[in-house]
């Protein structure tokens, strides 16, 4: 059977791992006073913006967010009772400084999330204006989720927050962090259900996978459940006893030195497909990529949907949240426009050549591509 690549994470049951130490997000190039590990990113989202009404029980509840963004990053933000504005993102990927503070400014904004995109320093430039802002008593914080294991400096942010699910195969697991203080009421309970749901899925992937045991309905279904379980949690958990085991156990260059490598090759092999452009052309030394987004200027369901025929599963990061009021045009055409090609340490240079081998099959049966 030709293994897929992408999709949700696999674990090997084979795989011994006895660490339970918790990790500092300071493993993460993050510094702060104090942090709390929690079962998601959005968790951690809604943990901070409660941290900051505790810490300013009058501020007026006015956020400025990323116009391209999750619609997990925004939804704690509406829950949490904020008026939400947002920042244009431009065709880099980037955010103008000089738009930056003038935008703030103009809606009042009291807190400021922002984050960088696909491991990629995409914030150059915008420390300085938030120093500005902090001093004008801005609440800052920088999502960290996509950058994780890159190298380059974090921002000048109060708080600090990122999710661990979309590098390695953990059931839950994100972070909080304050640059001062202390955090109050941390969770200590998991949520043992939707651990022990995610684990059974994750194991009875790689079981097809690898012993052809077993369903891709099965295990998508648990997949499911798991996630719809995670997305309804009222309460804050804390990190689950797997998760701790297996970011504990994580070989961080292994990580890092496999995603680089699978990035290159799709760059190398890539040049010359007129049917698919690299949003970041060049892989800096000091970033660890998330994925390997392309910009498809024609038909991305045709093109996606050619893939999955192969059993390559690119997402769609992200579909646009209904939550987004504004419309950026630069903005408006990265969520028509861009898809994003697994390059985790699960693959290799084999995997990365065969997604290049059907990206230029699909282009030779483009008519509009083939004869370019």
């Amino acid at each position: 059977m030709q293994r897929e690549i992408g999709s949700y994470f696999w674990i090997n049951p084979n795989t011994k791992v006895v660490s339970e130490s918790i990790v500092s997000p300071e493993k993460f190039n993050c510094k702060g006073s104090d942090y709390v590990w929690l079962s998601s990113g959005r968790a951690a989202i809604t943990y901070i913006l409660d941290s900051i009404s505790e810490r300013n029980p009058n501020i007026e509840k006015i956020a400025l967010l990323p116009s391209y963004t999750c619609h997990t990053v925004i939804e704690p933000f509406f829950r949490n009772q904020y008026t939400v504005h947002f920042i244009p993102i431009h065709e880099k990927m980037n955010i103008y400084a000089q738009e930056l503070i003038k935008i703030a400014r103009k809606t009042n904004a009291k807190v400021i999330l922002l984050h960088n995109y696909f491991g990629f320093n995409t914030l150059l430039g915008c420390d300085n204006v938030l120093k500005i802002l902090r001093n004008e008593g801005v609440i800052i914080i920088e999502d960290r989720t996509q950058c994780l294991y890159s190298k380059f400096p974090p921002l000048s942010a109060d708080y600090y927050v990122g999710s661990i699910r979309k590098w390695i195969g953990v059931p839950d697991g994100g972070f909080a962090m304050c640059k001062k203080g202390s955090f109050t009421k941390k969770p200590y309970k998991s949520d043992l259900k939707m651990e022990s749901t995610r684990v059974a899925a994750s194991i009875d992937k790689y079981k097809y996978l690898y012993e052809n045991i077993g369903s891709k309905e099965e295990y998508i279904k648990k997949y499911k459940t798991s996630d719809n379980m995670l997305a309804k949690q009222k309460n804050f958990y804390a990190i689950g006893s797997c998760s701790i085991k297996m970011q504990a156990a994580l070989d961080y260059d292994e990580l890092t030195i496999k995603r680089r490598s699978n990035y290159n090759v799709l760059l190398s092999g890539l040049r010359t497909c007129k049917a698919v452009i690299p949003i970041f052309k060049v892989l800096p030394e000091d970033v660890t990529p998330l994925f390997f987004p392309l910009w498809i200027s024609d038909n991305r369901q045709a093109f996606q949907e050619k893939l999955i025929q192969a059993e390559i599963y690119a997402p769609i990061i992200w579909p646009k949240s209904k939550l987004i009021s504004c419309e950026y045009h630069e903005t408006e055409e990265m969520y028509k426009h861009i898809l994003c090609i697994p390059i985790d340490q699960r693959y290799n240079e084999e995997d990365m050549n065969r997604i290049v081998d059907e990206i230029c099959v699909f282009q030779l049966k483009n008519k509009r591509y083939k004869n370019e």
